[in-house]
């Protein structure tokens, strides 16, 4: 089983900067899965009823379009990262036993979670310059 090992003060030991590299080269693989998804939530939204009736009014429905097609993106990428979760991490030893291991070995199915989820909040902290602004 491949693992990172770490300090016990919760700083990682890297030999290279490899692991930076690919955190740096997610960015833009998750940035074309947004794209793909806001098309796809598009291509579903046009489609429905809700729609229909904004048709009328074409400013709402392009407001309406933006919030549902960044709404289909994060439904997608959670969904999938519950996934992946459920499907391999839960299985792991570390969750039944916690303290067997940890803090010194993290296996690398969940350092990968790790780097893909801090790779999306990253982009989703860039892309608030352009995302509809929303109430809440």
């Amino acid at each position: 089983m491949l693992t990172h090992s770490f300090k016990h003060g919760g700083e990682p030991v890297f030999q290279n900067a490899a692991d930076y590299l690919i955190l740096l080269l997610l960015i833009p693989i998750i940035a074309l899965a947004r794209s793909a998804c806001e098309r796809t939530g598009a291509k579903i939204f046009i489609s429905s009823e809700a729609a229909q009736k904004l048709a009328k009014n074409k400013g709402s429905l392009r407001l309406t379009l933006r919030k549902f097609e960044e709404s289909f993106w994060k439904c997608a990428y959670y969904s999938c990262s519950a996934l992946y979760g459920i499907l391999f991490i839960s299985w792991e030893p570390f969750v039944r036993n916690p303290f067997d291991r940890y803090p010194n070995e993290i296996p690398s199915k969940v350092y990968w979670f790790y780097m893909v989820s801090m790779a999306f909040y990253i982009w989703m902290t860039i892309c608030l310059v352009w995302d509809v602004r929303k109430k809440d």
